[in-house]
């Protein structure tokens, strides 16, 4: 009878570690779009149309690219990106929950600390600080 318990012992053991280290091993890419929302100039940069829709619910007159940028961690992992203003985007993938990534994003000038929930191969708009004569947006995907 100890043998028998030993082998399920370690055959639970070898499940567990198995299952923990697929869990901590799910890479996620994270990308943004750094974008310039201004009411002077008028239309949206060709780079960045497919976001047209979401942008549109801003009510800015114009759109341009400022920087794109893409990463690659794992969960529970930070990924640090350098803003245009000097600023610094965080973003720490956190698990996924009922098909939604969730992340923490922070954003140090911009006094930016909350939790966003995001679908696979989605996009979100978050607002940023002032900048120049409009203001700063990020357009964050993420892909897991």
């Amino acid at each position: 009878m100890t043998t028998r318990c030993f082998w399920f012992f370690l055959i639970v053991c070898i499940a567990m570690v198995f299952s923990g280290s697929a869990v901590e091993a799910q890479q996620v890419n994270v990308s943004i779009a750094v974008i310039k929302a201004s009411n002077s100039g008028n239309g949206i940069d060709e780079n960045i149309k497919h976001l047209q829709p979401k942008l549109s619910r801003l009510n800015y007159a114009s759109y341009t690219l400022l920087k794109q940028d893409a990463q690659r961690g794992e969960l529970h992992t930070e990924l640090i990106f350098d803003l245009p203003d000097g600023d610094t985007m965080r973003i720490k993938p956190i698990g996924i929950e009922s098909g939604y990534l969730k992340l923490f994003v922070a954003m140090d000038k911009a006094g930016l600390k909350t939790n966003f929930k995001i679908a696979n191969g989605n996009t979100i708009i978050v607002g940023g600080s002032a900048y120049q004569d409009g203001s700063m947006v990020i357009a964050l995907s993420a892909d897991y």
